[in-house]
């Protein structure tokens, strides 16, 4: 293994421990949580996390959305001008990972069906050590690759990278 990678792979287990504790802080429930974006491209050692972005149930997210706090009281903030839902936490502790919180987004489905339909996806999903869901290196590619940013070319390039290494 080469320095580099041994230094990228040392910051990311960093970021990985800042990221549990900055989740740790929010309150957020590992049974209605799963990491997504920079988050889960750190649990599968492609990348150290920028920021912090979750998918939760719907019914969690409109709990969030109506109290507008994260379980721990962190104020939340609606995100406008968006293809789905997103909550931001407005003010955060010193130390601790900036979050984004977003919902699925299945306007033909119901919140009952979506929660139900979530669960159990979500039991197929692997999990960190500290015990928070993760989406795989497939569905973050393919959630990356529809969603055209630009922002996740590189990411994208890495993701494709590491699963024909596989």
């Amino acid at each position: 293994m080469s320095f580099r990678h041994h230094r990228q792979s040392q910051d990311i287990q960093v970021s990985l421990d800042h990221m549990h504790r900055s989740l740790d802080t929010y309150g957020l429930d590992r049974n209605s949580t799963v990491l997504i974006g920079s988050c889960c491209l750190a649990c599968v050692n492609i990348r150290a996390p920028r920021d912090i972005d979750v998918l939760v149930s719907p019914q969690e997210f409109e709990t969030l959305h109506d109290q507008l706090a994260t379980p721990s009281g962190i104020p939340l903030k609606p995100l406008f001008h968006t293809d789905r839902p997103w909550l931001y936490a407005v003010y955060r502790p010193q130390g601790v990972m900036s979050l984004d919180i977003t919902r699925p987004a299945d306007f033909l489905s119901t919140d009952e069906v979506l929660d139900e339909l979530f669960q159990q996806e979500m039991a197929n999903l692997p999990q960190t050590d500290e015990g928070w869901h993760y989406l795989t290196a497939e569905l973050a590619l393919e959630a990356m690759a529809r969603s055209h940013a630009r922002k996740n070319r590189q990411d994208i390039k890495q993701l494709k990278k590491n699963l024909e290494a596989q």
